[in-house]
């Protein structure tokens, strides 16, 4: 019934870690090495299982209960089959759950110690999400307001290049996120921020993120590239087309022009030479000519150069 590997994590005693892919039977063997443990001496109460979601909890117990009776059933020894049934029946209050849950479970218990309201309740996500905008707001406007009382030359930087306060929020945003599905978010987020000290590895950062970002520039223009080259070759079987064929044809002379940039310095330049084709205000979107042409060049403009409030994708990351 078990492979070699399923049968050792079920017998194996002492700390185990075990790595399967997706529908490899992980629940299953859990739950008969947990039934191993109870009918080996272990109480319910004493075992403490983690799950991804509270549907995985609420199987896991279903799982274990089930398995308990089945053991309790199937044993002559009146002992073991007593305490088996006693473990099935206490499933229903065991720490199976998810790890926010325990925790929360934990608190309740304990809410004298830690000086918390006894009636306290664990936010929803769109709870969660109305008091992030309200303290990120809060943040945000204390932090304009210091970087224009104190002339923070830095902070000044960031709030032009960002453009507006939405696009500030989305990206502290995303970085939170981020950071916190790490085990040690904050100390993730400060060793970054070490790299950007002068002296403390900053030019080499600098190097590695100008390498990283003109690989994705590379990759997107690419991709630009391809769709003009197709509205190049249809526009030359239309009528009319000929009179958008030349704009066309120099996209795809700038777009190449990026793409064979070496560096961020010279890509920068490049950029806004010819800073139109990603502006959204392209000739060619607005230009006479086939209707249908024009605005399915338009909407590829749009799908790979957004704008947001005039500015272009790669404005704010140049």
């Amino acid at each position: 019934m078990w492979t070699i590997e399923q049968q050792r994590a079920i017998d194996e005693s002492g700390n185990l870690l075990v790595s399967a892919a997706a529908g490899a039977g992980k629940t299953a063997v859990l739950t008969e090495r947990i039934v191993r443990i109870i009918s080996e001496g272990a109480e319910m109460d004493e075992l403490l299982i983690v799950t991804f979601t509270r549907l995985a909890a609420a199987e896991m117990k279903e799982r274990i209960e089930k398995k308990l009776i089945e053991l309790a059933n199937s044993t002559d020894d009146a002992a073991l089959k007593k305490r088996l049934d006693a473990a099935a029946a206490s499933v229903f209050r065991a720490n199976i759950s998810t790890i926010d849950v325990f925790c929360r479970n934990v608190l309740k218990r304990n809410y004298h110690k830690v000086g918390l309201d006894p009636a306290f309740r664990t936010a929803d996500d769109a709870e969660g999400e109305v008091l992030m905008d309200r303290v990120l707001s809060e943040v945000l406007e204390n932090f304009y307001l210091d970087a224009e009382r104190e002339q923070d030359d830095a902070s000044l930087f960031l709030i032009e290049a960002l453009d507006n306060q939405e696009n500030l929020a989305a990206l502290i945003k995303s970085i939170h996120r981020f950071i916190n599905a790490r085990p040690d978010p904050m100390g993730w987020l400060a060793r970054c921020a070490e790299k950007y000290e002068v002296g403390k590895g900053f030019d080499e950062a600098f190097a590695l993120s100008g390498e990283r970002f003109i690989s994705l520039a590379r990759r997107d223009i690419s991709v630009f590239y391809q769709y003009a080259k197709e509205v190049s070759d249809d526009l030359l079987g239309m009528e009319g087309g000929e009179k958008l064929y030349a704009t066309v044809h120099r996209d795809m002379e700038e777009l190449l022009s990026l793409d064979n940039c070496a560096d961020y310095e010279s890509l920068l330049l490049h950029f806004r030479l010819c800073q139109a084709i990603t502006g959204g205000e392209h000739p060619c979107v607005f230009a006479r000519g086939n209707h249908d042409l024009r605005g399915t060049y338009a909407e590829q403009l749009e799908r790979y150069c957004p704008v947001a409030n005039g500015r272009s994708y790669y404005t704010f990351r140049l």
